[in-house]
């Protein structure tokens, strides 16, 4: 667990995570998987431009994604979107799924996986020391133009 001055927020947890996870699952288990995984990562971040020292422009973003990954018959298999809904999820999963038995004809070795158990609802987050989003866009933008 993270420590608590490194907690996801609020927003992010009050997506559909488990429903997420429940439907893409369910769905790599009905088409055979061996393993699968889903992923739902949300990116920040922010630009501040300057021009002769002088305030430009100032934005803020947020990406939001999930990606399923799957071993079927022995191979691995990938799909992304950005759509976070239950149905997106079960057709990235059959994505995947189509992945690795395309790249199955390629696959030199069978994928064999290290016996690991389950980590259910696990959170990660990125390391920092400050989070740049809580500091003042003034503060940020007098650094820069010091530089």
């Amino acid at each position: 667990m993270p420590p608590e001055t490194h907690r996801v927020d609020e927003s992010f947890l009050a997506l559909p995570l488990s429903a997420l996870a429940e439907a893409a699952l369910t769905r790599a288990i009905d088409l055979g998987c061996e393993h699968a995984d889903l992923r739902v990562e949300r990116i920040r971040t922010q630009t501040i431009r300057l021009r002769d020292a002088r305030l430009e422009a100032l934005s803020d973003a947020e990406d939001l994604g999930l990606a399923v990954r799957v071993v079927h018959e022995g191979t691995w298999g990938f799909a992304a979107g950005v759509v976070l809904t239950a149905a997106e999820a079960v057709r990235l999963a059959e994505e995947a799924v189509a992945v690795a038995r395309v790249s199955a004809s390629a696959a030199t070795d069978r994928v064999e996986l290290a016996p690991e158990p389950v980590y259910r609802d696990v959170r990660y987050v990125s390391d920092y020391d400050v989070d740049p989003f809580d500091v003042p866009d003034a503060d940020k933008t007098a650094l820069l133009v010091d530089m």
